[in-house]
């Protein structure tokens, strides 16, 4: 009976913490959606960190939407913005398939070349990348080289933000020598993002990966870690708290 009496407040104390979750979730995503012509549209001026185009000696492609960024940058060749492209070398997963899927990489130096860039103005660097880390370790070490060269990055709207935070991680010193561009995700507008599939996955899962960079990288793994002691500080003295007022009560 006494066992009985222990394990059945705990039970509907579980339940009752992950009723009031869901709710406290249900009403958050609620809101979102009734005020998303307010507040879903900030979701890009979080995320788009780019600037106007300026002179540049290069233009640094970004990997990952060749649908719009390689076509950006020769924008920028044409009008006399910069005077060579340069971008990474793609390092494939094991089982990719070339001819399902061309290496993106080869993709921009084509784009390139259809946009009437001449060969000698496209300059692919010799280290390989798979990641936006890799892409900024890969500009920063020719920009180590190339000490007063300076460079436009070209990269998706919502991407100008998590590009800009590896870079100074990485490469602080040389920061200073570039400037980031905005290129539009296609077919998706930015003050509706979330009404079209393609923007919603782009952006739900960039602020994904930017909050796992914040704890990953920056200071948000010390605010996770103070949040749960102080959890479990709160935990320890309710407990105590209820254990007390159970022995006074009996």
């Amino acid at each position: 009976m006494v066992s009985d009496s222990i394990t059945i407040p705990r039970k509907k104390g579980k339940q009752r913490r992950l009723l009031v979750s869901g709710c406290a979730v249900g009403i958050v995503m609620g809101l979102a959606y009734l005020t998303r012509t307010e507040t879903l549209p900030s979701v890009v001026n979080v995320l788009d960190v780019g600037q106007s185009p300026q002179r540049a000696d290069y233009v640094f492609i970004m990997m990952g939407d060749e649908e719009t960024r390689p076509f950006v940058a020769a924008a920028l060749l044409r009008q006399g913005y910069a005077d060579t492209a340069l971008f990474a070398r793609f390092r494939p997963p094991a089982g990719w398939r070339t001819d399902v899927r061309p290496l993106p990489h080869t993709v921009i130096q084509s784009v390139l070349r259809s946009q009437g860039i001449a060969a000698d103005r496209i300059q692919p660097l010799p280290d390989e990348a798979a990641t936006t880390a890799e892409e900024m370790a890969a500009l920063g070490r020719f920009l180590m080289a190339e000490s007063h060269a300076t460079v436009s990055i070209v990269t998706n709207d919502f991407h100008t933000r998590r590009t800009r935070w590896s870079l100074h991680r990485q490469w602080a010193d040389v920061a200073n020598r570039i400037h980031l561009v905005s290129a539009p995700l296609n077919g998706v507008r930015r003050d509706t993002w979330w009404s079209f599939e393609r923007g919603f996955v782009f952006f739900t899962t960039e602020l994904l990966k930017l909050t796992f960079y914040w704890l990953r990288f920056g200071y948000g793994v010390l605010w996770l870690g103070a949040s749960l002691l102080a959890m479990v500080g709160i935990r320890r003295y309710v407990r105590r708290r209820r254990s007390r007022q159970h022995v006074g009560a009996g």
